[in-house]
């Protein structure tokens, strides 16, 4: 679209030209009618009202996919809208009558409390009615506007759960009697609100990991950067022999079986992936990644704790770089802030989520944060991401507390 199918912007007089006024019929007859003709006798007019029609037809193909909270948002808007119409619209009658009312209120109140002595008949009902009574957490609306007091609250049964784990949780954390891991998991509690930077950076966060990917394709780019690091450019030949004598490995490799092989394979081959991201693309690192990131996708579901931590590290760059296996990352990333924050009688219970536990090197807590920082860009609920990532973090200032600095 030209520049002259934008509207102007400084508005003028009637006679100015909008060709989105003249295709949306917008302002007086006379108006209307003075650009038409202009469109008649002016063909550079014709030529861009031909350019704002072709670039409304393409706004036609545009779709936008709604956001988690899309549906919880609009219902906002959708109550708030109903309220002023009540407010402002609905018709009232005359006042006259509202002391005459209250007056026959107070006095139907005072005779049915004399008739009916509710007082002595709450005293007389059983023990076991009165044990019925079941505690409802508070529920604060996020508008104090009286009329949203009229209809009931309803509170979904995910959100009941979810709570009961929160208390769960803190309960387990404060009978440890750790300081460190319940500080982590208050603050991820407060950090972990509506933030739209939440989603935002996570996606903002793969796009620079693809544009690096790119960059890093080009040897004088390389180059440029060694020397503004204070390297030697040569250095890059060297690494780029690394690269393709691991890429050459990686295919040539036999993935044995069984549960010691697939624990020892799963390390190099997470590691070599990144290793050859980080090196720059070529067709046989292309080759390599797409096979390395077809066997570790079709392991994942079999992965837990440690190794589901270490396999997702690699597929989260792959798929940040080409897209491949992004539905797999999707779905185990979900699964690896489920097996934290699913309280059941052992999880929580009897014993710390595995992730949590000692037996976790911190190089691997450190994989963990990376990970949980980049699966809200998959879909993963970011705010728990949040959580997880506090509690992975409290775990690590654990281990600094009982002198395991490495």
């Amino acid at each position: 679209m030209s520049d002259h199918s934008r509207p102007p912007e400084v508005p003028g007089d009637a006679a100015d030209w909008r060709p989105i006024d003249l295709l949306l019929e917008q302002g007086d007859p006379d108006e209307i009618a003075e650009m038409r003709s202009e469109v008649a006798r002016d063909p550079m007019r014709a030529l861009e009202l031909a350019d704002t029609v072709q670039f409304l037809e393409q706004m036609r193909h545009l779709r936008t996919e709604p956001g988690p909270k899309m549906a919880g948002k609009m219902q906002d808007v959708v109550l708030q809208s109903d309220r002023f119409c009540r407010h402002h619209f609905q018709p009232r009658g005359p006042v006259w009558h509202l002391p005459l009312l209250a007056v026959a209120a107070a006095a139907a109140t005072f005779w049915l409390l004399g008739k009916l002595d509710v007082a002595a008949a709450f005293r007389a009902a059983p023990a076991d009615r009165l044990s019925q009574v079941v505690e409802v957490p508070s529920y604060e609306p996020r508008d104090r506007d009286p009329a949203s007091a009229l209809g009931p609250v309803v509170v979904e049964p995910a959100d009941v759960l979810w709570r009961e784990t929160v208390r769960q949780i803190q309960r387990r954390l404060e009978m440890e009697d750790s300081a460190h891991l319940l500080s982590a998991f208050e603050r991820g509690l407060r950090e972990g609100g509506d933030d739209l930077g939440q989603w935002l950076d996570p996606a903002n966060a793969l796009v620079m990991m693809r544009l690096g990917h790119e960059l890093r394709a080009s040897a004088d780019l390389r180059a440029a950067a060694l020397r503004e690091q204070g390297a030697l450019a040569e250095v890059d030949d060297r690494v780029q022999m690394l690269a393709e004598d691991l890429a050459d490995e990686l295919l040539q490799r036999t993935l044995g079986a069984g549960e010691e092989a697939v624990t020892a394979d799963l390390v190099d081959v997470a590691w070599g992936m990144r290793a050859l991201i980080g090196a720059g693309s070529t067709t046989t690192r292309v080759a390599a990644l797409r096979r390395c990131g077809g066997w570790l996708a079709a392991r994942l579901p079999e992965l837990h704790d440690e190794r589901l931590v270490v396999a997702l590290s690699g597929l989260v760059e792959l798929a940040a770089i080409s897209g491949q296996n992004f539905e797999s990352v999707a779905v185990h990333g979900r699964r690896l802030l489920d097996e934290v924050l699913t309280a059941d009688e052992d999880n929580w219970q009897r014993r710390r989520p595995a992730l949590l536990s000692g037996r976790i090197a911190p190089g691997v807590l450190g994989e963990a944060g990376r990970v949980l920082s980049h699966l809200p860009a998959f879909g993963a609920d970011a705010s728990r991401c949040t959580l997880v990532r506090q509690l992975v973090l409290g775990r690590l200032r654990e281990q600094r507390q009982l002198g395991q600095e490495r």
